[in-house]
């Protein structure tokens, strides 16, 4: 939108000679009621200076005009500099560095999220800042992960904790689908990050599918020595979304499986495995 800021009496000059500061909508609509503009203001004015009406209506259209352009160029500038990865909106940071009046522009994006005005000042902070500083509106975040800004909606309700009992074979949740089945040694080992292969034996019921929280840990496969979850996902350099949507399946408070990441350890196929049962992860799209 346009705010037009003039002095009355420029109304009665012809729409090329006005100097107007353009922000957002012009005034007429945002602030004057038309029918009052119309029917009170401009014949007042038109006692004084006649030609006020015409000029009036001539400086509309070229004010509309130019919402038409501004509204154009944004919309131009915009589509180039923004990349949309599933629900997410990310915007490299030196590209929005580079880009002229890139106050107006993050502005223009980051309104349509709930922020605010004010808020831009924050948001240009962020190109500045380190990676993993974020702001938040009613509805979404707005991050710095590494070299990109990432624009995305804010989880609404409570963790869920779903129960997973033996023999059950698909396990519906936020994140997508698990397939889970059992089988016989031997077996081809799969190395898909979404298909978890365990040892059977080590595994008691019932399962707990949860999101992660701080102070969870487990041994990786492939270590004997327990890490914390925490620097687990700094070491895998995941950003603070990735980390929020983390679930992991844990068996009697031991962790089986970061879903889509890494194994525990203990749980692994050995030599000595006569069963394993395979869980498949199917992301939600």
């Amino acid at each position: 939108m346009f705010e037009v800021f003039f002095k009355v009496s420029q109304l009665t000059k012809p729409a090329s000679t006005i100097k107007a500061r353009i922000n957002f909508k012009f005034f007429i609509h945002l602030y004057l009621p038309r029918n009052y503009f119309r029917n009170t203001i401009i014949p007042d004015i038109e006692k004084v200076f006649p030609a006020a009406g015409s000029n009036v209506i001539e400086n509309a259209e070229k004010f509309r005009d130019i919402q038409l352009l501004y509204d154009v160029a944004i919309d131009t500038i915009v589509k180039k500099l923004v990349t949309v990865v599933n629900d997410e909106i990310h915007i490299p940071v030196l590209k929005l560095n580079k880009t002229p009046a890139s106050s107006t522009i993050l502005f223009e994006i980051i309104q349509k999220f709930g922020f605010t005005s004010l808020q831009t000042r924050d948001a240009l902070k962020l190109l500045d800042s380190d990676s993993g500083k974020y702001i938040l509106s009613s509805t979404h975040r707005i991050l710095r992960n590494r070299k990109w800004i990432i624009i995305s909606k804010l989880e609404t309700g409570p963790t869920n904790n779903l129960i997973i009992e033996k023999g059950d074979k698909e396990i519906f949740f936020d994140a997508g689908v698990l397939k889970i089945t059992s089988s016989q040694i031997p077996i081809t080992i799969n190395r898909d990050p979404h298909v978890a292969q365990l040892d059977i034996s080590g595994v008691e019921y019932p399962l707990l599918l949860r999101k992660w929280k701080q102070g969870d840990y487990f041994y990786p496969l492939g270590m004997i020595k327990k890490k914390k979850l925490s620097r687990f996902f700094i070491d895998q350099k995941l950003s603070l979304n990735d980390k929020s949507n983390t679930w992991i399946i844990e068996s009697n408070k031991k962790i089986l499986w970061i879903v889509g990441m890494r194994i525990d350890n203990r749980f692994r196929i050995t030599d000595k495995t006569t069963a394993l049962f395979q869980i498949n992860w199917l992301p939600s799209k």
